[in-house]
């Protein structure tokens, strides 16, 4: 072997591992922000799904049921609060 072919191969295989390393690490960084939108998707589902005020008696025809509204908005203004903690928490970890 020429010292040519020596060093082409030392560089190419250098090379290949930088650039491994780097995939990886993209690749990791990535799924690790995917895993993080999906626990966000679920935070958010939570109170999401669920209606602010519900009708008397469970029929369509009745009115809403504001009777307890200063303390359901309180609680869901709650919740909402406690899941915004962990969004901001979740994308803390995804910016660094």
């Amino acid at each position: 072997m020429t010292l040519i072919s020596v060093l082409v191969s030392s560089v190419n295989s250098f090379v290949c591992r930088c650039f491994r390393e780097k995939v990886h690490d993209l690749e990791r960084r990535v799924q690790h922000t995917k895993d993080n939108v999906e626990q966000i998707q679920k935070i958010m589902a939570t109170w999401s799904k669920l209606p602010l005020f519900e009708r008397r008696e469970g029929k369509n025809e009745s009115l809403l049921n504001l009777e307890d509204r200063d303390d359901r908005l309180k609680r869901r203004y709650d919740e909402i609060a406690a899941a915004g903690q962990k969004v901001h928490a979740l994308l803390a970890v995804s910016v660094t």
